[in-house]
């Protein structure tokens, strides 16, 4: 077996820019991992279930909603993040999110 180590996590495209966790991704002999950026924490996919390669963990995932408006204060959205985490490696995150203004592009 390779080590799972060594994998070259590349940043998932197309995130909205209002995320708390940036997720990355790398695939090697069709199995999917991720990670959250700066985190050693690495989610395995088998199938439909990910799991800690840690602890061998079904992930969970928490819904962290936060405020954000799009250029004027009154245009406001609530916008989910589903944030993983393993509840044996990591603490639960807190599902009270931000208020996040975006400059229009």
């Amino acid at each position: 077996m390779s080590n799972i180590y060594n994998l070259e996590f590349k940043t998932i495209e197309n995130q909205p820019k209002w995320l708390d966790n940036i997720m990355e991704i790398a695939e090697r002999d069709g199995v999917i991992y991720h990670r959250k950026k700066g985190n050693s924490i690495i989610y395995i996919k088998e199938k439909e279930r990910y799991s800690c390669m840690e602890c061998d963990v079904t992930i969970n995932i928490v819904e962290r909603k936060h405020n954000v408006s799009y250029g004027l204060p009154i245009n406001i959205n609530v916008e989910v993040e589903e944030v993983p985490y393993c509840p044996n490696c990591e603490e639960k995150p807190n599902d009270s999110g931000k208020f996040i203004i975006l400059k229009k592009d």
